[in-house]
């Protein structure tokens, strides 16, 4: 008799910003979990540990592991831990998930179905709408039907911003979002570095585009997955597709966000430019020439992101494709 499917389930928490959400999210994983059937474990790994707000609410769920440092570590390097956690338990598919969301019964049902009936798919891709924690509501307000990658080099959230009638539903995806994905561990494990799934040089954003970049060059597929519904308070400006959304999105995230992102698209592009056709190169000059011209004129604090990058340039390890 083969054995139940062994899943690992996997989240961060950022003291008073995540507490808040905890009772619904958790809730609903666990429903999720449940209907699922399959054999589940669950690490939580606490980035504001000196706030005892999320430690405090996770004392009563003795299935969910506990787990801190000292410090904010960044989403990889935690996400590391974590998936280190679960290679040991020997885990078969490792779920990535945001504690600002909210799972439909049959989402993780839906997720591990169709990874399982394909063993190409390195990873599958939820539905996620946008929830508007405020009112209690879950919307039909698409925040993302998995990431695509456009010439240029801009990674941008599928659907983004429209109402859901079903469009997207058999869009080609790059990978998931990083607030709900579903992957094969043996995926990740084809692409790990001195063993790092996300690269840490990434404190956080746009990691989770890397991945699935990563997975993508070692030959492995991800599918979108449209009856799995997943709802998400997203609390930062999402990734445009023109120059001029990117710009405004800019304006709209808090300074560390910003540098964040600027370091971590500089790394995308060391890593990948020689994956683009040449007109995609030409947008990935102009694009990196208007970007610099932002900083120079409204935020010049943002060119530091260039100084970081040449400092640890050679820290950046380029994936290679597999014939």
């Amino acid at each position: 008799m083969a054995r139940p499917v062994k899943l690992a389930v996997g989240f961060l928490v950022y003291g008073s910003a995540t507490a808040k959400y905890l009772p619904a999210f958790v809730k609903s994983l666990l429903l999720a979990v449940e209907k699922s059937g399959s054999s589940a474990r669950f690490w939580c790994w606490d980035n504001q540990p000196a706030d005892q707000s999320n430690h405090s609410f996770l004392m009563d769920y003795p299935q969910i592991n506990y787990l801190s440092g000292v410090e904010n570590i960044g989403f990889g390097r935690a996400y590391n831990i974590l998936i280190t956690e679960a290679l040991a338990w020997d885990a078969d598919y490792f779920l990535v998930v945001n504690p600002d969301t909210l799972w439909s019964e049959e989402a993780i049902e839906k997720l591990l179905a169709a990874i399982m009936l394909n063993d190409k798919l390195g990873s599958v891709v939820p539905k996620v709408f946008y929830w508007d924690f405020l009112l209690n509501k879950k919307t039909k307000r698409l925040d993302s039907c998995g990431i695509v990658k456009l010439s240029g080099l801009r990674f941008v959230d599928i659907g983004q911003g429209e109402t859901d009638h079903g469009r997207f539903d058999n869009a080609k995806v790059l990978g998931p979002s990083g607030c709900a994905g579903l992957y094969r561990v043996s995926a990740l494990q084809s692409v790990t570095t001195s063993g790092q799934y996300f690269d840490e040089l990434m404190f956080m954003y746009k990691e989770d585009s890397d991945l699935a970049m990563r997975l993508k060059l070692a030959g492995w597929k991800s599918e979108l997955v449209p009856s799995a519904g997943v709802w998400h308070d997203r609390s930062v400006a999402g990734r445009g597709i023109g120059l001029l959304a990117r710009l405004k999105a800019q304006a709209t995230k808090n300074q560390k966000a910003k540098l964040w992102s600027r370091k971590h698209q500089l790394v995308l592009v060391w890593k990948y430019w020689r994956q683009e056709s040449l007109f995609g190169l030409m947008k990935l000059f102009f694009g990196l020439v208007a970007e610099g011209l932002y900083a120079l004129i409204f935020d010049r604090s943002l060119l530091s992101a260039w100084t970081w990058f040449w400092k640890n340039k050679k820290r950046i390890i380029i994936p290679k494709r597999i014939k």
